[in-house]
């Protein structure tokens, strides 16, 4: 279904699964396909602000960004020293969360340290340094990204 109409936002909230922003639709441009639809159907929304004739208002033009005088090129992730891998892995809400799920029984405080003590080693540095270390460290990486990737098409194989 493709539809088009105008709306007035509404209401702005917070909830466990995201942002609520409410619309309200007059009743001539509500289609019967939206308002039948079961709860849950997923559509892509695009939307535009509108002027008193109805038309739609131009976004202003981004100024263009400079980028600071010590910027880096970013690298890409996989060529990065396994120790920075790790670090960033470590700040990744998402890695805290298969750490936690796939190992409840780990008591560590936070993720660096549950890292540290998967692949035997003091300080990430060492995965730099220690082969088994760094062995371990991309088995675990590996293992995370068949955990998303899990996660990520759940929803779609029931």
């Amino acid at each position: 279904m493709t539809a088009h109409f105008e709306a007035k936002k509404h209401a702005y909230r917070q909830t466990q699964d995201g942002i609520v922003v409410s619309f309200v639709v007059h009743p001539n441009d509500m289609t019967a396909e939206l308002a039948t639809a079961s709860l849950g159907t997923r559509y892509m929304v695009a939307f535009s602000e509108i002027g008193e004739d109805g038309k739609p208002i131009a976004p202003p033009k981004p100024a263009a960004a400079k980028a600071p005088a010590d910027h880096k090129d970013r690298k890409p992730f996989n060529t990065l020293p396994l120790s920075q891998q790790a670090a960033l892995r470590c700040n990744d809400p998402r890695f805290e969360d298969f750490l936690a799920f796939v190992y409840p029984q780990l008591k560590a405080s936070d993720a660096a340290a549950q890292v540290r003590m998967l692949c035997n080693v003091g300080s990430r540095s060492q995965l730099d340094k220690d082969e088994t270390a760094a062995h371990t460290w991309k088995l675990l990486d590996q293992r995370f990204h068949s955990w998303l990737t899990d996660q990520q098409y759940a929803e779609s194989a029931r």
